[in-house]
């Protein structure tokens, strides 16, 4: 649980998939609990939506660390219509298969 949010380190390919696979399906569950409106259900799906969204960021800003980049490139999504699908094109497809081998400034690799 720890590791969610922790912003230091690096990450696998696969990781950053899996997170923005269950943060997307968490986000369709919540919105779809919102447009009961019902006030208490709505409350509650936006605090576990900001919950959530923790993660993702700190899991796209440990994928930019795999990839010998600072968490600042993360600023990216900002941009609007382009930035996040060029986020998810870089950071999911473009990026190392799984990770640069040796260690980097920003930690050792993560799969040994």
């Amino acid at each position: 649980m720890k590791e969610l949010f922790s912003f230091t380190g690096r990450s696998k390919r696969s990781e950053y998939w899996i997170s923005q696979l269950t943060y997307g399906l968490l986000y369709a569950v919540l919105m779809i609990s919102i447009d009961s409106y019902n006030d208490i259900l709505t409350a509650i799906s936006a605090i576990g939506l900001l919950i959530g969204f923790i993660p993702i960021i700190a899991i796209q800003i440990k994928r930019f660390h795999d990839m010998d980049r600072s968490g600042v490139f993360i600023l990216i999504n900002f941009v609007p219509y382009i930035g996040t699908v060029f986020n998810m094109i870089w950071l999911g497809f473009l990026g190392p298969v799984d990770t640069i081998d040796d260690s980097n400034s920003y930690g050792a690799n993560p799969r040994t």
